[in-house]
C-alpha cells in the first residue's frame, strides 16, 4: 500500500504483495515501485482505508476480489492487465 498527495488529492495504490514482487523479479510485466511500492499491509486493512482516498488503484486477484467481495467496485470495473492479473480504479469525488 502506498500513498500519494497530488495537487490535493489522496491516491492509494493497493497491489498484492506475491504479484508485486513476481512480476518486478521475471520483468514480464513492470509495476512502479515510485508508484505502487510501500507499505506491507493486510489486505483488510488496506481496503477499509479506500474511502479516504480520492483515487484508488488495486492490481492483483487478491485485493481486487476483495474489494469486489466488500461492494467496493463492481464487476464490470475489472479488467486484466495481464494473464490472471485483475486491475480496478476507484473514485471517491
Amino acid at each position: 500500500m502506498r500513498t500519494h498527495n497530488i495537487n490535493g488529492k489522496f491516491i492509494i495504490t493497493l497491489c498484492d504483495k506475491e504479484l508485486f514482487e513476481n512480476m518486478n523479479m521475471r520483468n514480464k510485466l513492470k509495476l512502479n515501485t515510485n508508484y505502487f511500492g510501500g507499505e506491507i499491509v493486510d489486505v483488510d486493512f488496506a481496503l477499509d482505508n479506500i474511502k479516504i482516498g480520492d483515487f484508488v488503484t488495486l492490481v492483483g486477484p487478491t485485493v481486487v476480489k476483495q474489494a469486489l467481495r466488500r461492494g467496493l467496485i463492481k464487476k464490470r470495473a475489472i479488467i486484466h492487465i495481464a494473464k490472471n492479473i485483475e486491475y480496478a480504479e476507484v473514485y471517491n469525488l
